[in-house]
């Protein structure tokens, strides 16, 4: 069976940035979906997305733009637009320009991720960004802090190629190092989300009766969530591409870790040094991937192995939904 995925832009929510590098007030041009962006936080705290240009003479509101209230002050003319992208002053006239609007896009934060909602047609969002409860149950290291962060800009990548890794075992063994036999111990879509599971033999135990395993959940074609579970804690792994333009993607990536050794033997320096190791493991992983993806030529008739070929079309099958024409039956 071959399932050929669309070079588009699939719909879904998309990472464009860490809590902690907007604050109240701030304003921050960006460029998602080969569009110009403005971000910025209003004084209530709410982050909003417009379109970048000013709909008046074309300014870039995120260069020299300014916060009032939650609106956005262009800094041309003066023009101010609304968080909802509507004209709403403009300080030498009697009236607004009401026709005017600047597009607008639904964001959420979790866990100190700032997420965008991307429909080519402007819909509105049609489930949940994603969400880890154990990261609001205090029982993990927090990701909100930089060391458990890491951001890489304008990779040439797609979003498709992260989350097809989590339907491939083999490539752990040859990108990761890790030992024979990784196994894919269960697969398949749960409506918007797909779900994986993995083992992969612990590294000291010989006889490979000890495993270590991973448990995926894709929320469309942007994030993956990556839940480990070893011999010393569990660690959850939060991986988005967000595309730039179709051929570049920017790559984040947010690490937490529990220890499940007793209260008695572990300190609060241990623990977060055992944290920071796996924030470390994490980066170096992330950046084996990098490399292959950055020279890599996506396949869409690849010659499969018996072994891969199941996975990889439950993959390549669920994710087609998400893409515009596709979902127009195009």
């Amino acid at each position: 069976m071959e399932i050929e995925v669309p070079n588009s832009y699939a719909t879904g929510w998309y990472q464009i940035g860490w809590s902690r590098e907007l604050d109240a007030g701030d304003v921050k041009p960006v460029r998602y979906f080969d569009q110009d962006l403005v971000m910025f936080r209003g004084e209530s705290g709410a982050v909003r997305v417009l379109s970048a240009h000013c709909a008046h003479l074309g300014a870039n509101l995120g260069y020299g733009g300014t916060v009032a209230g939650d609106d956005i002050i262009c800094p041309f003319h003066g023009w101010r637009w609304s968080h909802e992208g509507q004209n709403v002053d403009i300080p030498y006239a009697d009236r607004t320009q009401r026709n005017r609007k600047l597009a607008c896009s639904a964001v959420r934060e979790t866990h100190g991720i700032i997420w965008m909602w991307y429909d080519q047609d402007r819909g509105a969002p049609e489930w949940d960004p994603p969400f880890v409860p154990e990261y609001d149950s205090g029982e993990f290291s927090t990701i909100r802090i930089e060391e458990a962060t890491m951001t890489w800009r304008s990779l040439r990548l797609r979003p498709q190629w992260v989350i097809e890794n989590v339907v491939d075992a083999v490539h752990l063994e040859w990108v990761h190092k890790y030992k024979y036999p990784c196994r894919i111990e269960s697969y398949g879509p749960e409506g918007t989300m797909f779900r994986s599971s993995l083992s992969i033999p612990f590294p000291d135990d010989p006889d490979n009766r000890v495993m270590v395993s991973f448990d995926n959940s894709v929320w469309g074609v942007g994030t993956v969530v990556v839940r480990g579970q070893g011999q010393k804690g569990r660690s959850i792994h939060i991986q988005s591409a967000t595309p730039v333009d179709s051929e570049h993607s920017d790559f984040f990536a947010a690490a937490a870790f529990r220890s499940d050794v007793s209260e008695d033997t572990s300190t609060d320096t241990e623990l977060s040094e055992a944290a920071l190791r796996n924030v470390d493991v994490l980066r170096d992983n992330l950046e084996a991937d990098i490399v292959i993806w950055q020279q890599m030529e996506y396949i869409q008739r690849p010659p499969l192995t018996a072994y891969e070929a199941k996975p990889y079309f439950a993959m390549r099958r669920w994710s087609r939904e998400f893409y515009p024409e596709v979902k127009a039956g195009t």
